[in-house]
């Protein structure tokens, strides 16, 4: 009698901490959702972008520093330079997937027509295709932190008009 009665306790805060810690990660993927809602080309919306993205943002994988860019303003920019540089891109998410507690994992395929310049480049008209896969975490309803890799070989090449199998 008294081990069921010690038992219930410990029994109950197990599930409290498992299901909180699904909300959680759910929540993450909800957000992700909402990025890639808003982040395509005819649907680009600069306001809910600055709000999604955290203040303290960290992009892990951030290739090209530039001196007083935060990897907030970098990110915020690459996303607005795609819908100008292609406004028929899509982000198909192929896989979306809860990790942990407060992370999502998503592999995307990204397609679009190179009709805007994107950075220095003019546009080519080429149409464009690569996937890529993303790691993701969320605090307080926005995303903290960002780990990505994504066929950016694949995307110059046919910028370029070079074939790529």
């Amino acid at each position: 009698m008294q081990l069921k009665k010690l038992m219930m306790p410990i029994i109950v805060g197990v599930f409290i901490i498992t299901t909180s810690s699904a909300v959680l990660a759910n929540e993450a993927v909800e957000i992700v959702k909402k990025l890639y809602s808003v982040a395509d080309g005819k649907n680009y919306d600069a306001e809910f972008m600055d709000k999604l993205i955290a203040s303290d943002f960290k992009d892990h994988n951030r290739d090209h520093v530039v001196e007083g860019v935060s990897d907030r303003d970098a990110t915020i920019g690459f996303y607005s330079q795609l819908a100008q540089g292609f406004p028929d891109e899509l982000h198909k998410l192929l896989m979306l997937e809860p990790v942990g507690e407060d992370k999502a994992l998503l592999y995307w395929e990204w397609s679009g027509t190179n009709t805007g310049s994107f950075f220095d480049i003019p546009p080519s008209g080429n149409k464009v295709k690569i996937n890529g896969i993303e790691i993701f975490r969320v605090k307080d309803g926005q995303i903290v932190d960002m780990w990505h890799v994504e066929q950016l070989d694949k995307l110059n090449k046919q910028l370029q008009g070079v074939k790529h199998p």
